[in-house]
């Protein structure tokens, strides 16, 4: 149903499912963070630059200060990821619901018809679901050629979830460069020479944004239909779904690195 995300037991569900993953992925980083830490700090010990003494006060000191500044904005990241959640959701239903009014009810009569619903089919499929039908079907002794099939099926079931994704986060940095901007303007620097200059950086800043955003989104995609069909040769199933996830969240992860070093680089 359309409105079913917002029913009491799916909406229970999706709270808890985004305030753990949220939870896991701060704290996965803040163990990767300190491993990293304990490794620099060896190194300034084994040079010499540092005792041990005065490596453990400081990696101490850096470690409190970071699980402070964990469980401080811990609460804000678990809020925004559900309603990152619900809004890419919502923004997925209205896509499907879209295409189900644009696609005629009445399949048969031509062939163009037939091909509007099979491709209406591929975009809405469950790729769990499929890859146990297609492995039933061979009685488990083509899980290669299944494998295969699974990463055609699960990149066009999953260009709407994608999509919807895109898109909501393009409305994200639209909107804050646009308030940004506003507050820039209300400030009294709206008819100042340097104000001119910096909309229009500002628009090259959107569209580079926007053509990484739309490049890693499809990568993403890609790695993860890619993903599922490996995770579709172990294990049917749920294979397909974690080879996807962890397809898609590798990628992510990557692009994000190269933001935070970009960022990193031109703040330097």
């Amino acid at each position: 149903p359309f409105r079913a995300q917002f029913q009491l037991q799916q909406l229970i569900l999706s709270t808890l499912r985004c305030s753990l993953l949220t939870v896991s992925q701060n704290l996965t980083g803040y163990l990767s963070d300190q491993l990293n830490q304990d490794a620099h700090y060896e190194e300034l010990v084994t040079s010499g630059k540092l005792t041990e003494e005065e490596a453990e006060l400081a990696a101490s000191a850096k470690s409190d200060g970071d699980w402070d500044a964990i469980l401080e904005t811990l609460p804000r990241k678990v809020v925004l990821a559900i309603l990152k959640y619900q809004s890419v959701t919502f923004c997925m239903r209205c896509m499907e619901q879209f295409l189900f009014a644009m696609t005629p009810t009445q399949a048969g009569r031509s062939s163009k018809h037939d091909t509007n619903h099979r491709f209406l089919d591929r975009l809405t499929k469950d790729a769990f679901s499929s890859a146990l039908r297609k492995d039933a079907r061979t009685d488990g002794n083509e899980r290669y050629t299944v494998g295969r099939q699974m990463v055609k099926t699960s990149f066009y079931s999953n260009i709407l979830p994608f999509l919807a994704d895109y898109t909501v986060q393009q409305i994200i940095l639209l909107g804050g460069y646009y308030m940004y901007y506003h507050k820039r303007k209300i400030s009294g620097d709206g008819n100042t020479a340097a104000f001119s200059v910096l909309n229009g950086g500002m628009f090259f800043i959107i569209v580079q944004r926007s053509c990484e955003l739309i490049v890693s989104r499809f990568a993403c995609l890609s790695i993860s239909s890619l993903g599922a069909g490996v995770g579709t040769f172990v294990w049917p199933g749920w294979g397909t779904t974690l080879g996807g996830q962890l397809g898609d969240g590798l990628t992510a992860n990557f692009f994000d690195k190269e933001k935070d070093g970009k960022e990193a680089d031109n703040s330097e």
